[in-house]
């Protein structure tokens, strides 16, 4: 884990994924990137505009980098490798780019922050950039437990029985604590079906099984119902304080899991949402 990118606002929302990735760049010794995207328009100013209104973007465009500066510099005070860019374009555009570019292995980002010019609202934003981000996504919550050096203490993994759904339970692993665990869950979203109680029963006895099997040494539930209110509800009554889930999972008789249960669980989860894309690397701690 090298590079970890912060999309930032110039908001005290936003700035909660910088108090996250902080601890995480201290642990594995990462560089931050800092990021600022403008409104579109600003790079592109031409005609007949006020001049008074010409000066008002300049002011704008001036404080908001002088706020990604005050941060690059705290953090250098602090000891972190920092670098930060200010552009202007669409803010998940730029963000994906920006990823890309510098080959992020990690975004961390603030699932609300503010809109107006020269800053967006970082609801949809975070949404978009989860969905296709070429890197693992920390999602941010207001209010979710905060992020230590450590790691988190209780994770929570949702499985669809899909390769890339088990895959997350090794590469959460550099994001745990020492002392921390980490729980499976599978939703068999049965509840809608007409099928015999005997018959769903057996169902998620089998579930249970192949859990056990496939991992012997972690906490293991299944529950019949919706995905997303299953693993909503879980994370909520266990008190985790990180969900981590791929970007893409499988659909069938069983389950319909992941992709669109993903969007939904970071959308309302109370703690951080983690989300590895198909693509994405396994860090090592």
């Amino acid at each position: 884990m090298q590079r970890i990118l912060v999309p930032l606002d110039g908001s005290v929302l936003s700035e909660l994924a910088l108090k996250a990735a902080r601890p995480l760049a201290r642990h594995w010794g990462a560089e931050l990137i800092l990021v600022r995207v403008g409104d579109p328009f600003v790079g592109s100013l031409a005609g007949p505009i006020p001049t008074q209104a010409v000066r008002w973007v300049d002011a704008e465009q001036a404080g908001a980098r002088k706020y990604l500066d005050e941060q690059a510099d705290l953090l250098t005070r602090e000891g972190f490798q920092v670098k930060a860019h200010f552009l202007t374009g669409l803010a998940q555009d730029q963000i994906l780019r920006t990823a890309r570019s510098k080959k992020a292995d990690l975004i961390v980002i603030c699932s609300h922050g503010r809109s107006g010019i020269l800053r967006w609202l970082l609801g949809s934003v975070a949404e978009n950039v989860l969905r296709k981000a070429p890197c693992p996504v920390l999602l941010v919550r207001p209010g979710s437990p905060p992020v230590t050096e450590a790691g988190f203490r209780r994770v929570l993994v949702p499985l669809d029985g899909s390769p890339l759904a088990s895959a997350v339970v090794d590469q959460v692993a550099p994001f745990v604590a020492p002392d921390g665990a980490v729980a499976v869950l599978t939703a068999t979203n049965l509840l809608p079906l007409d099928l015999y109680r005997e018959a769903r029963e057996e169902c998620v006895r089998d579930l249970e099984a192949e859990l056990a099997r496939a991992f012997p040494n972690k906490e293991r539930h299944v529950f019949d119902g919706d995905a997303a209110d299953v693993i909503l509800g879980f994370a909520s009554q266990s008190d985790s304080d990180l969900v981590a889930m791929s970007t893409h999972g499988r659909s069938g008789f069983k389950r319909t899991m992941l992709g669109s249960v993903t969007e939904r669980v970071a959308r309302h989860a109370a703690c951080s949402v983690l989300a590895f894309p198909p693509a994405s690397k396994t860090v090592k701690s």
